[in-house]
């Protein structure tokens, strides 16, 4: 049987062609549409009627992928016998595959972790029995261009791609699959083999920078071909501490320099030491003010208590941020001030916002 038989015989069902694919949840979107506010009360009951599940609000949503097959092989298998792997690419020649997922028997298949804005080709690759090895036709979807982009990593609150954010540049957002944010894997989450799995085959992490104290630190991670780093850091008021100038600035250059990428960047919860951290990042390359504050906001969906914006704790993180520059300077600006105090270069700071934006 040729090749176009098989592809005759393999019908792709889900997802339509052209379709565009929701990634956020419900919750997500009624959160991003001011529909509903966390509150500086970690028990706010408003806040619970959205947040009923950490998995249900935390986790993108799956996309389904379903096809028919009458296959007959050369021995006389059926199509009962075959085994399928979904090839997902970003070019119709599918050059480069951004992910494979065997399938073995059934027609259906459901992936996650798929980038915000992206157009996606896609195919069945088949295998029998007989050894025989072909592909379906090629068919396209694209997911919706809208932050935030969750990652769902077994076990792990809080995992979120700090890129699909808009810029205020024209037509710019921050780049997807560089750095990640989340909590960490050896104490309040532990990491499952799953997720092992997802942070090192899916996700390809190289580097884990870890920004808990000497005393918190550690990772299951080490002996896996990652960079482990342990360079702590405070949050809110406490992050501008000179204690912590050396840490920073280290995390900086990292952020900057590609070979480091992609990145997995923590604190215990990814939700205080991280949120500040990353706002100051997202800040750095032209993410807006209401954009930062709804990304921090963003770790309510977690298991741990609800960000606001208006907390005592991060009013006094901006507080002290807006005492590097004037009244008149953006957030970009001010974080670029408070980096070069600390001693990033200016050719770093360019080189990140140039790496980290698309």
């Amino acid at each position: 049987m040729s090749d176009s038989d098989i592809k005759e015989k393999i019908i792709q069902v889900v997802p339509l062609e052209n379709a565009v694919i929701r990634l956020l949840t419900k919750a997500h979107l009624a959160f991003l549409e001011g529909e509903h506010t966390p509150t500086t009360n970690g028990n706010s009951a408003d806040w619970q009627k959205i947040s009923p599940s950490y998995y249900e609000d935390t986790h993108p949503k799956e996309i389904t992928f379903l096809w028919t097959s009458s296959v007959l092989s050369a021995d006389g298998y059926f199509s009962s016998k075959m085994e399928f792997c979904i090839e997902l690419s970003f070019t119709p020649d599918f050059r480069e595959i951004v992910r494979q997922t065997p399938v073995h028997t059934a027609h259906m298949a459901r992936l996650t972790n798929l980038e915000a804005g992206k157009k996606y080709y896609w195919r069945v690759k088949y295998f029998l029995p007989d050894d025989a090895v072909g592909y379906s036709t090629v068919r396209s979807f694209f997911t919706e261009a809208r932050a935030p982009r969750w990652i769902n990593i077994p076990e792990l609150p809080n995992v979120r791609d700090i890129g699909a954010w808009k810029t205020v540049h024209a037509d710019t957002c921050v780049r997807q699959g560089c750095v990640y944010r989340g909590s960490a894997f050896n104490r309040s989450c532990k990491l499952t083999v799953k997720g092992k799995g997802v942070l090192l085959n899916e996700l390809k992490i190289k580097t884990e920078i870890d920004m808990r104290s000497r005393s918190e630190a550690g990772s299951p991670l080490k002996g896996q071909n990652i960079v482990y780093l342990n360079l702590p850091t405070g949050a809110y008021g406490q992050f501008f501490n000179t204690q912590y100038q050396e840490s920073v600035k280290k995390i900086f250059e990292l952020l900057a320099d590609t070979d480091n990428y992609p990145i997995y960047l923590h604190c215990e919860g990814g939700a205080d030491r991280t949120g500040v951290i990353c706002y100051l990042l997202n800040a750095l390359l032209g993410v807006s003010d209401e954009d930062l504050l709804t990304d921090f906001e963003l770790t309510s969906f977690s298991i741990w208590e609800p960000r606001s914006r208006y907390s005592a704790n991060m009013q006094n993180f901006l507080e002290m941020l807006r005492t590097y520059g004037t009244i008149k300077d953006s957030s970009c600006r001010l974080a670029e001030n408070y980096l070069a105090t600390i001693g990033v270069a200016p050719e770093t700071i360019a080189t990140l916002q140039k790496n980290l934006t698309e």
